[in-house]
């Protein structure tokens, strides 16, 4: 399955990561995205990623380190919820627009 990547955070490292492939978004849509990230892998703890499947449809993926007990994995998936809820309009946006530029939207 094709994955295209658009941001990452990682609460281990406390480092945050948006592909080159999307530097063409407005600042503001980029400073949403990296507040929604990083306020969640803070929250939680783990690593936290959006990314595009071959559908063009935008998936959350969360990742923790085997050694990390402190990482709530039923408080995450609700956390999860939260997100998709609170940023409903920011996801549709952005899948729309990363079908726009990949051509996926003619396929609808």
């Amino acid at each position: 399955m094709e994955k295209s990547y658009l941001a990452v955070a990682n609460a281990y490292s406390e480092k945050y990561f948006l592909s080159d492939d999307f530097a063409n978004l407005p600042s503001s849509i980029k400073e949403e995205i990296q507040l929604a990230l990083v306020k969640f892998a803070m929250d939680i703890g783990g690593i936290i990623g959006l990314y595009f499947d071959a559908n063009g449809d935008l998936k959350i993926e969360l990742n923790k380190e085997s050694d990390d007990f402190f990482y709530d994995d039923i408080g995450a998936e609700l956390k999860v919820r939260e997100l998709e809820k609170d940023e409903k309009d920011l996801f549709e946006g952005l899948e729309m627009y990363y079908k726009a530029v990949t051509g996926r939207l003619e396929d609808e």
